[in-house]
């Protein structure tokens, strides 16, 4: 590689890069021209035209044209071995590297930039990246924009006409071309290539080489960013959907993921942005994507919410079931009444979902055996609505329907739901008795879903299980 050693004497010699043509050419495959265009100084740009709104990067190969490979299809003849505008490769893009912005990865087969964002006037994005005095390969009869460099091949030639023409291109700029691998030139070995990108990218951009990956993009902070979202969870959770089902099986709080996510992918971002290389061109969209995880992250409030209000009567009447005893729930009219209403499992459900049910009310079915303050402070008293946050402005209560008052049955054991220090003579009893089922233990267990996923997730719902099996409720 004669001409790297000049170029890097050159680099010593404070004279980087001088000749008349670069000597590294980034080379990009397109379906199309995607917008192109040039702006009043003659520079060419490539406008964004992707349905992944995430996505920040374009990418290129240097002094080489990629071809297919198993990550990936980069060239695509018609059956009769032609190559049409719209088949994958059909047009290609060459630009003198020197002419283009600070890369944001930087190596051999895959050298990628973040492109320039700015914020119209109605506050959408339009993105773009800067490819100097570059040059458009396309088939015959494609039609270039004004000032832009064209050469054009025979589309019938298919990929071998196409290639020809880049070949010329190449070797009329003196500029060596290279067969590639998947991960490197073919000259190159892996590791010889991650060699020559760090120590190219010192000599090319000496002030921001520490900051460059020189590595492939699947091991970037880009396609971190890129690929990692809480944007993918939401449709689900739209569908009325609250447990997200992780890698391991465990179906975790659908809300609980979704702020890991955006969390994560916010604090990346922003320590991301303290050290990236010519950033300042790219900011407007990185602040719209910390705006867009927030909002995410709002929705997924209030979708939680509002599946929680719609969903909270069948779990309480279902924890109810689980309350030792037999039939009808007797429930007292007043805190200081003498008389009762007789209330159904789902009708004392309703009741409790609306906040219609005073703290100091007793309440009580035959065969109860257990203090009703116990049970609130269980896994059922919380399926029963006493940690959410409209309990704490009840509405004035409406007899519940279907609801008769009778005199009530005196209970085996008046269960007071009163203040807990009043209850603090009375003895303990049996977990057993308000045990909830499993379903239900893993909808509303002891304690929250741990903002997280994976293998550290299954470990903090396991121990929930087992914490849930063990725990001994205490007097109240």
């Amino acid at each position: 590689m004669l001409w790297i050693s000049k170029l890097f004497i050159e680099a010593l010699e404070g004279n980087p890069m001088q000749e008349k043509i670069p000597s590294l050419i980034a080379v990009r495959l397109q379906d199309g021209l995607h917008g192109l265009y040039t702006d009043g100084n003659g520079v060419v740009h490539l406008p964004f035209k992707r349905d992944d709104k995430d996505r920040n990067t374009l990418h290129f190969s240097l002094n080489c044209v990629v071809g297919n490979h198993v990550y990936g299809t980069f060239t695509e003849e018609n059956p009769d071995g032609s190559l049409s505008l719209g088949n994958k490769g059909s047009v290609v893009i060459l630009s003198p590297l020197n002419e283009m912005p600070v890369p944001a990865g930087f190596n051999q087969v895959d050298t990628w930039f973040r492109l320039s964002a700015e914020k119209n006037a109605d506050g959408t994005l339009v993105r773009s990246l800067p490819v100097g005095r570059a040059t458009v390969v396309a088939p015959q009869g494609t039609q270039i924009p004004g000032g832009v460099n064209a050469l054009f091949y025979d589309p019938a030639g298919g990929v071998a006409a196409r290639d020809a023409v880049v070949s010329d291109y190449f070797a009329q700029a003196g500029v060596p071309q290279y067969e590639t691998s998947l991960r490197s030139w073919n000259c190159d070995s892996e590791g010889e290539a991650r060699i020559w990108a760090k120590n190219t990218a010192k000599v090319l951009y000496p002030d921001h080489a520490i900051n460059i990956h020189c590595d492939m993009h699947d091991s970037s902070i880009d396609n971190v960013i890129e690929s990692f979202g809480a944007g993918g969870l939401l449709p689900n959770f739209r569908g009325g959907n609250r447990l997200y089902e992780t890698s391991t099986g465990v179906d975790a709080s659908r809300l609980e993921v979704i702020s890991a996510r955006a969390t994560k992918k916010i604090a990346q971002i922003t320590e991301f942005l303290k050290t990236a290389p010519d950033i300042d061109r790219s900011l407007p969209f990185y602040e719209h994507l910390i705006a867009k995880e927030n909002a995410y992250l709002a929705e997924a409030r209030i979708l939680d919410a509002k599946l929680e209000a719609e969903q909270k009567p069948s779990i309480i009447q279902s924890a109810l079931s689980e309350v030792r005893g037999q039939g009808a729930f007797f429930l007292q009219s007043s805190p200081n009444s003498t008389e009762h209403i007789q209330m159904t499992a789902n009708e004392l459900a309703g009741s409790l979902v609306r906040g219609e049910i005073e703290s100091s009310r007793k309440i009580w079915r035959s065969g109860m055996s257990d203090q009703w303050e116990t049970v609130k402070k269980s896994d059922v008293g919380r399926a029963l609505g006493y940690d959410f946050e409209y309990k704490k402005n009840p509405v004035p209560p409406p007899p519940p329907p279907g609801a008769s008052y009778q005199d009530a049955p005196q209970p085996v054991a008046a269960a007071t739901i009163s203040n807990p220090s009043a209850q603090a003579s009375k003895p303990p009893v049996s977990a057993s008795h308000w045990m909830p089922s499993p379903s239900l233990g893993s909808f509303f267990g002891a304690k929250p879903f741990a903002a997280t996923e994976g293998p550290n997730l299954a470990a903090s719902t396991n121990n929930t299980t087992s914490e849930m099996k063990r725990r001994t409720p205490k007097p109240s």
